[in-house]
This record gives structure tokens, sequence and C-alpha cells, in this order.
């Protein structure tokens, strides 16, 4: 199956795209997933979107940004 990810949502790491990377593309552990997707004709794409982030702009590291602040 071909899915189209826009490239406008894969430039950069996000919470979500983040915590989608951390439980391995598994809906049945995402927050997101459980209270908005679950039930919804739309699909979550996050899982693709992670795909493209890697190849895009390599590994998260998450709260990068945080530790940063807190120096």
């Amino acid at each position: 199956m071909d899915i189209k990810i826009s490239d406008d949502i894969s430039q950069n790491w996000t919470d979500s795209a983040m915590d989608c990377y951390e439980i391995g593309g598994n809906c049945e552990k995402c927050f997101l997933y459980s209270v908005i997707f679950k039930y919804s004709p739309s699909p979550c794409k996050m899982k693709y979107t992670v795909k493209k982030l890697i190849r895009k702009v390599g590994l998260p590291y998450k709260n990068e940004e945080r530790v940063y602040s807190k120096e």
C-alpha cells in the first residue's frame, strides 16, 4: 500500500512522532490512537510519518531543547 505523507508534516520530530517512535508504531500502546483514531474513519498515519522522518532527518533526540534550557 502506498501511503502519501506530506513533506510539511515530516520535517521535524514532534512529541507525538517521538512517542510513536518509542513504542515502535504499536497503535495499541498509543494514547492518541486510543482517544482520536480508534473509532475514526480516518486512520492514523503517524507510523508512516515516523519512517519518513527517520529517512529524512534521522533518529529523534527526545527533549533535546529542554535539556539545553535546564543548563
